[in-house]
């Protein structure tokens, strides 16, 4: 078994929408706290009907996403889920240690511009990514969504980096 603590980081580093099912079976309000953080967030084009982001029904929007990006990058827990690359968790199952590997979804994870990034992916938004990220004294929000695959996503995001880079 895992902590609650130990799921958010599975959810958060590795993408682990078992961690976020578990999260959502053993309370069952959290779908419903995740719409009442979105609204009181100003998130009003947004609603939730499960934790994974799967579902159809589960709808955001770029300026959404630009509001619930400035509020998780004030958190720590948030902030190191987007700079670990690896994370290795114990799990103990009939008094047996099992270690558990999750690797980072984002493979820029680690990467100093980096404040807080999530990758993502959905039957409608395709492969896509949600971030923060720094250079210099600025920030900037970097939200990519309809990338075929996971090499397109990482591709056209090191590019938005090199934009910015450039922009100085």
């Amino acid at each position: 078994a895992f902590t609650r603590a130990e799921l958010i980081q599975l959810a958060l580093v590795a993408s682990d929408n078992k961690a976020a099912r578990t999260l959502g079976f053993y309370d069952p309000d959290f779908v419903a706290k995740m719409n009442a953080k979105a609204h009181e967030l100003g998130m009003i084009n947004t609603r939730f009907r499960e934790p994974t982001g799967r579902n159809y029904d589960n709808v955001t929007t770029v300026e959404d996403l630009i509001l619930l990006l400035q509020s998780t990058k004030q958190h720590l827990v948030y902030q190191e889920a987007a700079s670990t690359v690896k994370l290795s968790l114990i799990q103990w199952i009939k008094k047996k240690a099992r270690t558990i590997i999750g690797r980072n979804t984002n493979p820029m994870a680690g990467d100093k511009r980096i404040m807080i990034a999530k990758t993502g992916f959905t039957n409608a938004a395709h492969f896509c990514i949600a971030s923060i990220v720094r250079d210099g004294d600025k920030e900037y929000a970097i939200i990519l969504l309809g990338s075929p695959n996971k090499k397109t996503r990482l591709a056209d995001f090191r590019n938005a980096l090199t934009i910015i880079g450039e922009g100085n």
